[in-house]
């Protein structure tokens, strides 16, 4: 059986929170600039839990976003290092060893010790 990965249960923890009314915000969590000063590498839509996942770059750092269809997400995101032009890592390892690809086909490979997790397609906005 396979192990659930720590990013999704965090996910699923979000956008508990985001439904239940409440402001969710990992420790892990860092307050973006605004967009004008963030470029973004790509966007992905996640139909089980109605959010986009996205990877923006400031300056030299990489952070994953998640938006949401209720309009919440957007202005934190959780510090990733870029590795090899297309894999993410965490900065501060998982204890599952989850990370992203973006693959040949352009949707994003979620990923854990135990190889993948499910993969998302891409998404044309930021917002779902």
């Amino acid at each position: 059986m396979k192990i659930i990965s720590t990013s999704i249960i965090a996910l699923a923890a979000f956008t508990n929170a985001l439904a239940a009314g409440n402001n969710y915000r990992s420790p892990d969590d860092v307050t973006l600039p605004p967009m004008s000063q963030r470029q973004i590498i790509g966007t992905w839509f996640d139909k089980a839990t109605r959010c986009t996942t996205s990877f923006e770059q400031v300056k030299n750092q990489v952070f994953h976003v998640l938006r949401c269809s209720d309009g919440s997400g957007g202005n934190e995101g959780r510090e990733y290092l870029r590795v090899d032009g297309n894999k993410f890592l965490p900065k501060r390892e998982s204890r599952s060893g989850d990370y992203y690809v973006i693959q040949a086909d352009g949707k994003l490979g979620m990923y854990d010790r135990q190889g993948l997790i499910d993969t998302l397609p891409r998404h044309p906005t930021l917002r779902p």
